[in-house]
């Protein structure tokens, strides 16, 4: 899997786990669901953007050293 590919990933696999969670929420909406949400759900979307951003800028280096290397 490309560092691209690896990116499309976890872009998507976070959208799913947006409207997945939207949809559990409701029928699911009382402390133990915003307790869920706060000390799980609420850290992944931020983590997921970091881990995309430094993905984007891997295939930056990678893409520019192979240039380099082939030169």
């Amino acid at each position: 899997m490309s560092v691209n590919s690896g990116r499309a990933v976890i872009i998507d696999a976070t959208k799913q786990l947006k409207h997945a969670w939207q949809r559990a929420r409701d029928t699911w909406n009382d402390p133990v669901a915003d307790r869920f949400e706060e000390e799980f759900l609420d850290e992944i979307e931020p983590r997921a953007q970091q881990a995309a951003a430094a993905m984007a800028k891997m295939q930056e280096v990678i893409a520019r050293l192979r240039q380099e290397c082939s030169s």
